[in-house]
């Protein structure tokens, strides 16, 4: 625990507080992706505003339990009240002044599934319908990872169809390779249908009412241990993308040079 003053850009809002940087958190929400926000809650107690109240707006949305406050001169939010603990404040670490915020490791906060990563941090939970977001809403905007897979799974059944044709079946080993390339082509537009068809059932959950989520019903361990697992394999799958992405690169390279 130490000491920091920070402020906002123009410095018409400063502030002094005594926190400690192990405690920061990066939230994944739409908001806070959209201010960059890096997240330490400290007490009222320890938090000073030395200038600047003058400076200050209020912006609210949805629940309106979070106020977020923002200098009207230069626009930056360097502090404000968070809906998770309304009675702190919420400073940013990137309007501290000397933090390497490249040495600092925040911990990640699944703001796009709050009820949820509230209940595993240990939060008091809220009925759903006072949440920022539905579950359908959620899965309505997490739609757009079977949506690109569906678009890749057919752009990759394309080059099948064109590699099969390209063999041919002059050969009874040509037969073969364009037949099984058929059916992997036919496979892959069967996985492209699928995940389409899930990104369909999705968006249709954006206008779901409300419903009551009762934190005491879920198993936070469980819950966690599930979270860690996808995780992983949501990493997993994002390195083995970029790898055959760089083969492709490789291979097009290769295509263009000798077209030259």
């Amino acid at each position: 625990m130490r000491h920091y003053e920070g402020g906002c850009h123009c410095r018409a809002v400063q502030f002094r507080v005594e926190a400690d940087l192990a405690t920061a958190e990066l939230c994944n929400c739409s908001i806070c992706t959209m201010k960059g926000f890096v997240h330490l809650i400290v007490p009222p107690e320890r938090f000073q505003l030395l200038q600047g109240a003058d400076a200050l707006t209020t912006y609210r949305f949805n629940t309106g339990v979070a106020q977020h406050r923002f200098c009207t001169r230069c626009g930056v939010q360097a502090f404000y009240v968070p809906r998770s603990d309304p009675d702190k404040i919420d400073v940013n670490v990137r309007c501290l002044d000397g933090v390497d915020l490249d040495a600092l490791r925040p911990r990640p906060f699944d703001g796009r599934n709050w009820e949820q990563a509230m209940a595993v941090r240990g939060g008091v939970g809220e009925s759903q319908d006072e949440s920022e977001h539905t579950c359908g809403q959620e899965l309505a905007a997490d739609a757009e990872v079977p949506s690109a897979l569906a678009v890749l799974m057919r752009h990759v059944a394309e080059n099948m169809d064109r590699h099969a044709a390209w063999v041919g079946n002059q050969t009874a080993a040509a037969g073969q390779e364009s037949e099984a390339l058929a059916g992997v082509a036919a496979r892959y537009r069967a996985i492209a249908a699928a995940a389409e068809e899930a990104a369909n059932a999705m968006t249709a959950m954006r206008d779901l009412p409300p419903a009551a989520h009762d934190p005491a019903r879920l198993d936070r361990a469980a819950l966690a241990g599930w979270m860690r697992t996808k995780i992983d394999l949501q990493r997993a799958f994002a390195a083995l993308i970029l790898r055959h992405a760089d083969d492709s690169g490789a291979a097009l390279a290769a295509i263009e040079s000798s077209m030259a």
